[in-house]
């Protein structure tokens, strides 16, 4: 799995963030966001939609962040994976294909630096 991520650095603005993790594929998805100095956002459960999640009074400054984000074939719909990442509605990080024939699981990594004003 190629995870894209948008060019270092990504810029927002703060202090509250909009984090949403989304996937429109029929496999299993596991969307993993871990920004420094903050606990991980997970969402395990995308069949039930997606997750959004609100950070307040973030401090302006750099955040280096790691995306993980796996697939399983495991009692899923289907192979397909269609994942993104967003921050105030910018998309961060996506991962879109199929798990291969014969595989039952993909995944992939990504780094990015979020700059926060």
């Amino acid at each position: 799995m190629d995870v894209e991520v948008a060019d270092s650095p990504i810029e927002v603005t703060g202090p509250n963030l909009k984090i949403v993790l989304n996937d429109d594929g029929g496999a299993h998805v596991s969307l993993v966001l871990a920004i420094a100095k903050l606990p991980p956002i997970r969402h395990d459960e995308t069949y039930e939609g997606s997750r959004t999640e609100l950070i307040k009074d973030l401090k302006e400054g750099s955040y280096p962040c790691k995306v993980m984000i796996a697939a399983y074939k495991y009692k899923a719909v289907g192979p397909t994976y269609d994942a993104s990442i967003r921050i105030n509605n910018k998309v961060v990080a996506r991962a879109e294909g199929a798990i291969k024939k014969g595989e039952w699981s993909d995944f992939g990594y990504g780094a990015f630096t979020l700059e926060v004003s």
